[in-house]
């Protein structure tokens, strides 16, 4: 999934997304779970390389320990939520140009992990998230929305603001009642946990990115398992934004494994 974003003049197992912001300092964004980031930190960082991503939300790493790590050999680095077991686990894989003006991280549990980055006068927030499971209790994403609820709070409105998530839920291919959130191109049929993420959205004023371009099959479909095709990997940012993307779609084909 790419997407280009024409803004500030400061400046795939599963890839998901990439958005490029024209200006001095041209970035792509992207998010992709990974299944399980052991062995695998090397082919990531290549497909990332090779796919010119910037700023990589990663979900499912199963990785604990540091907060950040260099990735030997490469210009870029990872930033984790540095916990002591392997349960879930998400990160942002950082380029080396930009890791110089990465100034906070926000770290919330195993599901949420947010980096903010200053170019220029612009502020940039980037959340990579990770929804539980719809078998979870709910109790479980009662919790994961409550987290990303005071996460996003906690940015200012001025601020650019991006979400890079597998949020398990399926918005569907019809906007019906949320046509300023959801562009009308979507995947399949609405669930509950579509609309959780739709409501979470149009509190918070932000559009999903992934909905908003007309787009062959193929290019909307974020997981595959034999004749089951599903969209549940989404990117999110402020809907006053629109006007700045000019493109978002899957990227077929690339896989990290061991």
């Amino acid at each position: 999934m790419t997407s280009r974003i024409k803004g500030s003049s400061h400046a795939l197992r599963r890839v998901r997304g990439a958005r490029k912001l024209v200006a001095k300092i041209g970035i792509h964004l992207g998010t992709w779970n990974v299944g399980s980031l052991t062995t695998r930190l090397r082919e990531l960082t290549e497909v990332a390389r090779k796919r010119q991503v910037d700023i990589l939300c990663v979900q499912e790493t199963r990785w604990k320990g540091a907060k950040v790590r260099e990735v030997e050999g490469t210009s870029s680095r990872l930033f984790f939520p540095g916990l002591t077991n392997e349960n879930n686990g998400v990160c942002i894989l950082i380029n080396r140009k930009l890791t110089d003006h990465v100034i906070e991280v926000h770290r919330r549990g195993d599901r949420l992990i947010l980096v903010r980055i200053l170019l220029g006068k612009v502020f940039l927030n980037v959340i990579s998230a990770y929804a539980p499971h719809e078998r979870s209790t709910g109790d479980a994403k009662l919790e994961f929305w409550k987290a990303l609820d005071g996460m996003v709070s906690g940015v200012p409105p001025s601020e650019k603001l991006f979400i890079g998530g597998d949020f398990n839920g399926h918005v569907g291919a019809c906007g019906s009642g949320y046509d300023r959130i959801h562009g009308g191109f979507g995947l399949g049929r609405k669930n509950q946990a579509g609309k959780d993420i739709l409501n979470f959205a149009e509190s918070f004023e932000l559009m999903i990115a992934n909905t908003f371009f007309e787009k062959n099959e193929k290019h909307l479909v974020t997981y595959k398992s034999a004749q089951h095709m599903t969209q549940i990997d989404y990117i999110l940012a402020r809907r006053e934004g629109r006007e700045d993307f000019s493109n978002c779609k899957v990227i077929l084909d690339e896989c990290v494994s061991t």
